[in-house]
């Protein structure tokens, strides 16, 4: 018998005005491969892949109409004129008119969605396809094809989508949308909402009318999708013949919900310690449910402990006397909050992380304030001892209260909190500055001077004795680069990097030597 070729055209063109033919772009005209049992029907996307900038395309799709007819053509994404002729349909050819309103679209795109219906008992046919595809201003984009393979099949026949129905279409977060599908067979079944191609969230199991799926609009960590449509993809699978069924053909749009404030920032956040009579300027940021930053936001200021100082409703806090207060700034019942140290005036202060610390102290201090007690006894140790590392012998020392806290050594101390501890200094002028014996091996140091100071100057005592040189970070609780002597390369290894006022080091001695302090 004669075969007669059904051939179906979807002409898309764009409506804006010409202005320049735009610059060819590789485009992926294509349908997938299809396989039906007579007398079953199947949606199929005609899609367009990787465009961009394509504001019209003309396709032509080829079948035997003796295996398989052409019953429908759905509007894809080209949403300005849609406008399906059938009038050669029984002649091989549909035409189809879309047209797209000066835009171009981009990414992967459906230019329709067609109806096939097997009306041969058996056999296959090529899926032919041809395309010409345009900018929405007129210009001719160049494109490729796929084309796919329509097949009668003999076997068993394919489960199909009984009932589908997803309420409401439309979300808007925390409201939930409902997906009830349920297949003419038991299924290995796979509900995805899909966005460009890629899985959001997803359900899957083995049901011939699985419960429905509820989604609240968030993807597999439970975060918040963006607004937008999304692509709801149902597949059921027989798993004896593995004949599936899929639907690409609904969506659900998300409205993202209005912003509500959920989080409250005040800076600085660290620790501020202040002298009496100083001020400290705060300011807070307020976050959305999305972690955007929200304006025009009034805030209340306020002083857990106003007899150590108050803050005014711009965020100025001054210090009125010694004492640990919370600054808070509030807006309803969301607040934010930062801490406040407010000690006596004195000449330094030396500052204590939580967790491990090494320490030292820059000078020698003044009487009654220059044992362990009275530097460290307002120190939340969590039952830790305090220690000095004694090289000549290799011993760790526990420092006793009673101890003098002395310029040059490295002192280790755990502290449960920040704190910030002040010190006053001995400053009698005819003093001479501090000295210390170091051994052949590593010692534990620190900085005799309130400034900074290269650790090449800082050890100049020593020069010819000392190899390596490690500080120790506090706050991340971790060693520092090392610093080498003689190193000149500009990096963190250089000689001439600073040892830090307040800390503690290791210095590697390769012989004994005596190191001086900077400043009396």
């Amino acid at each position: 018998m004669t075969t007669i070729k059904t051939v179906m055209v979807l002409v898309c063109v764009g409506l804006m005005a010409f202005i320049m033919p735009a610059a060819a772009q590789q485009n992926i005209v294509a349908i997938e491969d299809v396989t039906l049992s007579s007398g079953n029907t199947q949606d199929v996307p005609i899609r367009l892949l990787n465009s961009t900038g394509v504001g019209g395309a003309q396709v032509t799709l080829t079948f035997d109409q003796s295996i398989v007819n052409v019953t429908n053509a759905v509007e894809g994404d080209f949403t300005g004129i849609f406008n399906p002729d059938y009038s050669d349909v029984n002649n091989g050819i549909l035409r189809v008119t879309c047209m797209e309103f000066g835009t171009d679209l981009t990414g992967d795109l459906t230019i329709a969605t067609i109806t096939l219906d097997a009306v041969g008992m058996s056999g296959s046919c090529d899926l032919g396809l041809y395309a010409e595809l345009t900018t929405s201003g007129g210009g001719a984009v160049s494109s490729s094809v796929g084309n796919g393979t329509f097949t009668v099949s003999t076997g068993p026949p394919a489960p199909t989508i009984t009932t589908y129905t997803i309420n409401p279409t439309t979300i808007i977060p925390p409201q939930t949308t409902s997906i009830d599908v349920a297949f003419s067979e038991t299924v290995s079944y796979r509900i995805a909402i899909e966005k460009g191609g890629a899985t959001i969230y997803d359900w899957t199991g083995t049901a011939t009318n699985p419960t429905a799926k509820v989604w609240d609009g968030t993807n597999t960590t439970g975060a918040q999708v963006p607004g937008g449509v999304y692509t709801v993809n149902v597949t059921g699978t027989n798993t004896t013949t593995g004949l599936s069924v899929t639907d690409t053909t609904k969506t659900i749009m998300v409205i993202p919900p209005p912003p509500v404030m959920t989080l409250i920032e005040v800076a600085p956040q660290q620790t501020a310690t202040l002298n009496i009579t100083e001020t400290q300027q705060f300011t807070a940021t307020a976050k959305d449910q999305y972690g955007n930053t929200m304006p025009a936001i009034i805030f209340t200021w306020s002083s857990s402990n106003t007899a150590t100082g108050v803050i005014n409703q711009n965020g100025l806090f001054t210090a009125n006397a010694p004492g640990t207060t919370t600054v808070k700034a509030a807006n309803g019942s969301i607040n934010g909050t930062a801490s406040v140290v407010v000690i006596f005036k004195a000449d330094y202060t030396l500052f204590l992380a939580t967790g491990w610390n090494f320490v030292s102290i820059p000078k020698k201090l003044a009487a009654g304030n220059n044992t362990v007690e009275d530097v460290f006894g307002d120190v939340n140790r969590s039952s830790h001892s305090i220690f000095l590392y004694n090289t000549s012998t290799a011993e760790w020392n526990v420092m006793n209260l009673t101890d003098e806290v002395k310029p040059l050594d490295g002192i280790w101390i755990y502290s449960a909190e920040s704190k910030a501890i002040p010190v006053t200094f001995d400053n009698d002028p005819l003093r001479t500055p501090p000295t210390k014996m170091l051994c052949n091996g590593w010692n534990a140091i620190g900085l005799s001077d309130t400034m900074p100071t290269s650790a090449n100057d800082a050890l100049s005592p020593v020069e010819d004795e000392w190899t390596f040189l490690i500080g120790f970070n506090a706050i991340n609780q971790q060693y520092q680069t090392t610093i080498i002597n003689n190193n000149h390369d500009g990096d963190e290894r250089d000689e001439g990097n600073p040892m830090n006022s307040g800390l503690g080091y290791w210095v590697y001695m390769k012989e004994d030597g005596e190191l001086a302090g900077l400043s009396v």
